[in-house]
């Protein structure tokens, strides 16, 4: 199944879903599917969206690497959702495809 080539052998296929996840590509234009249905809605998502500069290591001295939901890093965790970040690092909610169970990653920022 398409999207599986980078997991480890005797891991099983996943099902493929409706939404595939996305990645922007350095544009702020990517539609991610979120839809709100008034105001409070809207302020409550823009809390949650980070600025691209911290990705842009034009803009600051240190980027973290953009990970997408799904994404399957070192063929062996797939990311399931942001738990928080700070000024050198995020740490993730992933699931551990060896050991099979949910762990948090840590990924640190780059340093020029």
């Amino acid at each position: 199944m398409a999207g599986n080539e980078n997991l480890p052998s005797g891991i099983p296929a996943m099902t493929k879903t409706a939404a595939a996840p996305q990645c922007s590509k350095g544009d702020d234009t990517a539609d991610f599917g979120d839809f709100v249905r008034n105001e409070d809605e809207e302020l409550d998502l823009e809390e949650v969206v980070e600025p691209w500069y911290n990705y842009d290591i034009k803009e600051t001295s240190h980027v973290f690497h953009p990970i997408c939901l799904g994404e399957v890093l070192n063929g062996r965790y797939l990311v399931g959702n942001k738990m928080g970040s700070g000024g050198g690092s995020t740490v993730w909610m992933a699931h551990d495809f060896q050991e099979t169970k949910d762990v948090a990653l840590k990924v640190m920022a780059s340093r020029e």
